[in-house]
């Protein structure tokens, strides 16, 4: 049974001890299957018992959540629908919020390993500076490198930093469009840099 919030009028309560217990809901893998994802159930849970439902950390959970649950979110596709799950443990607001703490101003949740799950020991807040590092390749890349493309008869190395594609150099090898690729990467980005596998 959910506890009610509570609003107190001309209640003269000094002197008197109140105490209260918060929970946040855990949900079942079968609660994922048949949940209705309008969102007003499970803010309305929520906030009845963490009044959090407005902090940019719930947020966060909510939009994971959605993402690897509702096949009629718009990112679905490429997170629920790749398999990509939440660990049990998150499953509960107040756990996941003791876990991953206040979210900096800035940030948003990042794996650390794209095509791992969203659980503790890989998931940070980061800048979108660090969530680009690790990003998937996109569907358009043709090369199957990170930073390699091919135009007019060489493969092209390039870097994006600050938003801006940065040239590194070209040559008739993919994997040595790779490397360089590599070399750049971990000058600008250090050990968090994902490489090419060359």
């Amino acid at each position: 049974m959910y506890a009610k919030q509570c609003k107190f009028r001309n209640a003269n309560l000094s002197g008197t001890k109140l105490s209260m217990t918060i929970s946040t809901p855990t949900f079942s893998q079968n609660w994922f299957t048949n949940a209705n994802f309008s969102g007003a159930d499970l803010s309305r849970s929520a906030k009845e018992r963490h009044g959090m439902t407005a902090s940019r950390e719930y947020r966060s959970w909510a939009s994971m959540i959605q993402r690897c649950y509702n096949p009629k979110a718009k990112a679905y596709k490429y997170y629920g629908g790749r398999g990509i799950t939440v660990c049990e443990r998150w499953r509960s607001f107040a756990n996941f919020y003791a876990d991953m703490g206040k979210r900096p101003e800035g940030t948003s949740i990042h794996r650390r390993d794209v095509n791992g799950n969203y659980e503790p020991n890989n998931c940070k807040w980061a800048t979108s500076k660090e969530r680009a590092i690790g990003k998937q390749l996109p569907s358009t890349n043709k090369s199957g490198y990170r930073g390699v493309r091919f135009d007019r008869g060489a493969w092209i190395a390039s870097i994006s930093l600050n938003n801006k594609a940065t040239y590194l150099g070209r040559s008739k090898n993919k994997k040595e469009a790779a490397r360089m690729y590599n070399q750049a990467a971990i000058v600008h980005f250090g050990p968090e840099a994902v490489l090419n596998k060359v």
